[in-house]
């Protein structure tokens, strides 16, 4: 008969200095490989679409010479908008799997701020929420319809408060008893948190 062994938290945490640091790897997409392979098919197709859409415009615009016409225009426009927004595809295609292999989020807790940020080799944006208006602090495994992304599908988060009107959203990869033992970190390191974080 095999034991099954548990399964090591993603996350890494300390205690100093009155605050509480919890570092969680971006999760690793299963579709990693794939995108990757797209993003070389992207940048073939882009780079090959620019230069003959640019060379191909320029005939047509100098064949038209002195006599531009909205007709004239609608093959150097339809490689505008097409360049445009491929390019677009692939620009968020590449940020998403930098992210997955490079990227972070750090959460700190302290008795009176909440900051949450996600960074990616080093640079990314934090944002704090003042303990007075932050309410049930909880375990909350659910994907987040409004992070679509390209060739992905939306994000996976185990944690949540609300704060006023708004419900963030935060912990992406981790499990929900990983979430769980965050939460009872937190409540053990700051009392102040006892009454605003749910554990069912």
């Amino acid at each position: 008969m095999s034991v099954v062994k548990p399964l090591p938290e993603k996350s890494i945490s300390s205690f100093q200095n009155g605050r509480f640091t919890v570092i969680i790897p971006a999760p690793k997409s299963p579709n990693l490989l794939f995108s990757i392979i797209w993003l070389i098919f992207w940048a073939i197709t882009f780079l090959w679409a620019m230069k003959f859409g640019i060379l191909i415009s320029l005939v047509i615009i100098s064949e038209q010479a002195g006599a531009v016409t909205i007709k004239s225009l609608l093959v150097p426009l339809f490689f505008a908008f097409w360049l445009f927004m491929w390019g677009v595809a692939g620009f968020r295609s590449i940020r998403d799997v930098v992210w997955h292999l490079f990227g972070k989020e750090e959460l700190e807790f302290s008795d009176y701020l909440v900051t949450l940020r996600r960074s990616v080799l080093g640079r990314g944006r934090s944002r704090s929420y003042h303990a007075t208006h932050i309410e049930r602090l909880r375990v909350d495994c659910s994907r987040i319809s409004g992070s679509q992304r390209f060739l992905r599908g939306p994000e996976a988060t185990c944690l949540a408060f609300d704060y006023g009107a708004d419900t963030i959203r935060f912990g992406v990869g981790i499990r929900e008893a990983e979430a769980r033992h965050i939460l009872e970190r937190v409540r053990e390191y700051f009392p102040g948190y006892k009454g605003k974080i749910t554990l069912r």
